[in-house]
């Protein structure tokens, strides 16, 4: 399998809230990352295969998921880049916030190393503050 299609399956298995799955992919070692924003849950760094599954159950606890659209995948050897879009209404505020995204992936012997989430973390922020 190549690099593409494993991150392509990644997104094929969040959409299927498949999480399991999609951890079956990641290294054991995983470093996963969105930037940190103050009063958002899901925002930071979480190390390993626990941390990433905490990230998601972050996502889905505190995020009402409306639309999430990869629109390109771009690779180049062990990197994948993923540009796409999303609307989420936060759960706490009832705020709905809508963003483009850039996820770069990099892999290691077929297994995800490295995901770093570049998102407008200011339209997050708002959305879960009043």
């Amino acid at each position: 399998m190549t690099n593409v299609e494993i991150v392509q399956r990644g997104y094929e298995n969040f959409k299927r809230g498949n999480i399991d799955a999609l951890l079956g992919s990641l290294s054991d070692d995983i470093v996963w990352e969105l930037p940190a924003s103050a009063g958002v849950p899901f925002s930071g760094q979480f190390k390993g295969k626990s941390g990433v599954a905490q990230f998601f159950q972050n996502v889905a606890a505190t995020n009402d998921l409306k639309e999430f659209e990869v629109e390109k995948l771009i690779a180049e050897g062990d990197v994948v880049v993923a540009l796409g879009h999303l609307r989420a209404t936060a759960k706490t505020t009832g705020k709905t916030s809508q963003n483009k995204w850039a996820h770069v992936w990099n892999l290691q012997n077929g297994k995800v190393v490295r995901h770093y989430e570049y998102a407008d973390t200011a339209e997050i922020f708002d959305a879960f503050h009043k």
